[in-house]
């Protein structure tokens, strides 16, 4: 299954995990994509099988648009721009993403 979703999820597991199917993480995340158990990934066995953990990351990927960034001091070329998110809520038919920007003058990626 090759597009954009692939290219996401490679970036999402290496982000995590470095693309190592670890045991543990942050709270009670496991394997590549950092699922957590307790917020309904699956359980840990399933989560620790790559196949599995892929499936449910391509299920609950999203796309969110930004109408509109303001910096509060200017962004120049060579700046690192991070987008940092976190769901606040979700509904049947909506999420409600919180989305923190972070720019880091002049610094290698």
């Amino acid at each position: 299954m090759a597009g954009p979703t692939t290219a996401d999820s490679i970036t999402a597991a290496f982000t995590e995990s470095r693309l190592i199917n670890v045991p543990w993480g942050d709270r009670d995340s496991l394997g590549l994509f950092q699922e957590r158990p307790s917020q309904g990934w699956g359980t840990p066995q399933q989560i620790m099988d790559p196949v599995y953990a892929s499936t449910k990351f391509y299920e609950k990927l999203v796309t969110v648009a930004l109408n509109r960034v303001e910096f509060r001091h200017p962004v120049l070329v060579g700046d690192v721009v991070r987008f940092l998110t976190r769901v606040l809520r979700t509904g049947r038919t909506s999420v409600t993403v919180h989305v923190d920007v972070e720019a880091q003058r002049g610094a290698q990626p």
